[in-house]
């Protein structure tokens, strides 16, 4: 059976809890909202003219293994995670240095388990700073790497 439209007009549930439970519905194009504010799904992508996420959000890929998180810490404070593929190893992060001093920081490490290689940069008590290890996650001084290339 084929519907061009369906609507439903102040839908209450069976008990005080103002929640409707319904287990599947498949449809081309859902579109929720009304005027200025609407959100859309259609062929497995959503839009809308604005989210708004209490916690966080879960990036999966399309076998719903975990490849990212963009949320707030237990601090309310925002950051971004990018997850190997094993989907547990943070391979880049972006939020607070808790560890050192509270600042920002930029982590990228290498989606292999075997190779050591990072980046990181943050802010410090010098300003800002750049650490950077080799495959087998010894430091790297930046100037040692200008220095060679000459």
């Amino acid at each position: 059976m084929l519907l061009n439209s369906i609507l439903i007009i102040d839908v209450n549930a069976q008990d005080d809890s103002q929640v409707l439970t319904v287990k599947e519905i498949r449809c081309k194009r859902l579109v929720v909202g009304d005027g200025d504010h609407q959100l859309s799904v259609f062929n497995g992508y959503m839009q809308c003219d604005g989210v708004v996420v209490k916690k966080s959000i879960t990036l999966v890929d399309d076998k719903f293994n975990f490849r990212g998180k963009f949320g707030l810490d237990t601090g309310r404070n925002a950051n971004l995670k990018i997850y190997g593929d094993d989907g547990r190893a943070t391979v880049a992060y972006l939020g607070l240095n808790k560890e050192k001093n509270g600042e920002m920081v930029l982590d990228l490490r290498s989606k292999s388990k075997t190779d050591k290689r990072s980046v990181t940069i943050g802010i410090n008590n010098n300003g800002g700073g750049v650490d950077i290890s080799n495959k087998s996650g010894e430091s790297v001084s930046l100037c040692d790497k200008f220095r060679n290339k000459r």
